[in-house]
């Protein structure tokens, strides 16, 4: 499950191309394949946490992007729709890393974090 809804990412990137901004587009792209990566891994073994590390550097870098052009956004709507998905996010990402046992997968959770996070990345990318 969790390497489909890391393809959703693509989505971001495709809106991102279309609009032009096409540093945000291949750091999407990036994410993606590091998310599809990551997810398709056998966890266990060593190999596998280069892969982790990098997921994690285009998770962050894709944060930070997405508040720096979350800052230029013109649309007071698409900001408080911003607002509000930010904040299950954060609230879903407190859960999953402290209300949870990392022994367990849980890959409900985990999608649903990865489709608020998609449309957190729409928002900003309508909302520019």
């Amino acid at each position: 499950m969790l390497q489909f809804t890391s393809l959703l990412f693509i989505t971001n990137a495709i809106h991102a191309f279309s609009r032009q901004y096409i540093f945000y587009a291949i750091l999407l792209v990036l994410l993606t394949a590091g998310s599809f990566a990551w997810h398709s891994s056998p966890k266990l073994e060593p190999d596998s946490m280069k892969i982790f590390w990098m997921d994690q550097a285009f998770i962050w870098a894709s944060i930070a992007m997405s508040i720096f052009y979350a800052s230029q956004m013109r649309s007071q709507t698409y900001k408080s729709l911003l607002a509000v998905f930010a904040l299950v996010a954060l609230a879903l990402s407190i859960y999953l890393i402290f209300g949870t046992s990392w022994d367990h997968d849980y890959p409900t959770e985990h999608a649903t974090l990865h489709i608020i996070a998609c449309m957190c990345d729409h928002f900003v990318i309508a909302g520019l």
